[in-house]
């Protein structure tokens, strides 16, 4: 039961940071543009479950080493997490490529260009055939390894 009672607490104070943090990242991009700031229902809205990821994630890695030696309860890490990725999370673009940066357009306004393209990877010649030995025909020891292929992509699309 109290297990229970640290997780619904972790996701209540991780809710608690997202609404605030919101709130800081609103306040900050209008006082930028120059305007007063008064806050909207959408800054006070109810988070989405990615906006509590990041704080639950920090609240239940709090109890293992290295954090643990901090000794943080769950609550303040799910909270903080929560509260620095929805304030500053337009700021931070390693966020942002995550998926977890506050908005999804940049800040100037502008288009997102499209990520360069990579030259298409050549295909490679057909496999030789493989050889067949038998005992009366064998190749001469030591056989040698066959050379690497030279155009190794492991994450090539």
């Amino acid at each position: 039961m109290a297990w229970i009672r640290r997780v619904v607490v972790a996701v209540l104070f991780a809710a608690l940071g997202a609404v605030l943090g919101r709130v800081v990242s609103a306040s900050r991009l209008r006082a930028q543009a120059g305007e007063p700031f008064e806050p909207s229902v959408d800054d006070l809205a109810v988070p989405s479950v990615r906006d509590l990821v990041p704080g639950l994630v920090a609240a239940l890695r709090v109890n293992d080493r290295p954090w643990s030696y901090l000794h943080l309860p769950p609550w303040l890490a799910a909270f903080a997490v929560s509260f620095l990725v929805a304030a500053f999370g337009r700021d931070l673009p390693f966020l942002r490529a995550m998926g977890l940066g506050v908005g999804d357009a940049p800040d100037d306004g502008e288009p997102v260009a499209p990520a360069p393209t990579a030259a298409p990877v050549p295909t490679p010649a057909a496999a030789p055939a493989a050889e067949v030995w038998t005992s009366d025909s064998r190749p001469a020891w030591p056989v040698p390894p066959a050379a690497p292929p030279t155009d190794f992509h492991p994450f090539a699309g």
